[in-house]
């Protein structure tokens, strides 16, 4: 087990390595992701170091499986930097679905339909997408911010399809149309997620130790 775990120690310096190169050429702001990964592999050389030193079996493997859980929350981290470089090129999907939408609109008006909530949903998209960019411009990057905007829009892409398919009463009425619009299919909210539980269980533990 020992072993392994020198193994993976090596391995998530080369991740973190490669990783950091493609932060480097994204146009998002993730120096507070990648100190945050520096430090993270900083305790995960410690955490090798000190369960080596240890000469009790038990203690040695209670070390030895910390090392493990750490290593789980830093590859979390490391998912969520390779989500939020891509951010650049998924706000430019997400804007050629919210065009999508506008014609959409425009196509159902056409047919006579009341598209009121339709508009009124892709109008809120529109704005969504401005906070976004604002968003994208702060340094560094407020990932929670970010976040919290990016599930928005997903949200108002379901309500768009929801409505749309009401208004139409079946999906095939209309075939021309495309569904599934304001989504954001590319980003890992799964990752966010537990990178963000790691997080919350993680802080009680630093108070302790700063006392």
């Amino acid at each position: 087990m020992m072993k392994e775990a020198e193994r993976r120690a090596k391995q998530i310096k080369k991740d973190v390595k490669r990783v950091k190169v493609g932060a480097a050429k994204s146009k998002i702001d993730l120096t507070a992701l990648l100190a945050e990964l520096d430090g993270a592999v900083t305790t995960l050389d410690q955490t090798l170091a000190d369960a080596k030193a240890k000469t009790d079996p038990e203690e040695k493997l209670e070390a030895v499986e910390g090392f493990f859980e750490q290593l789980e929350g830093a590859y979390e981290t490391i998912k969520l930097v390779e989500g939020m470089k891509n951010l650049a090129r998924l706000r430019k999907d997400i804007a050629r679905e919210i065009q999508q939408g506008d014609r959409d609109v425009k196509a159902l008006k056409r047919k006579k339909l009341d598209t009121t909530e339709l508009a009124a949903i892709v109008a809120e998209a529109k704005v969504k997408l401005g906070e976004l960019d604002a968003s994208l411009k702060q340094k560094p990057l407020d990932e929670d911010l970010t976040l919290s905007i990016l599930e928005e829009l997903k949200e108002l892409g379901e309500r768009f399809d929801d409505t749309k398919d009401e208004l139409l009463g079946t999906e095939s009425s209309l075939p021309q149309l495309k569904t599934e619009k304001f989504n954001t299919p590319k980003f890992d909210f799964g990752a966010f997620e537990q990178f963000k539980r790691a997080e919350k269980t993680a802080e009680p533990e630093g108070e302790e130790d700063e006392e």
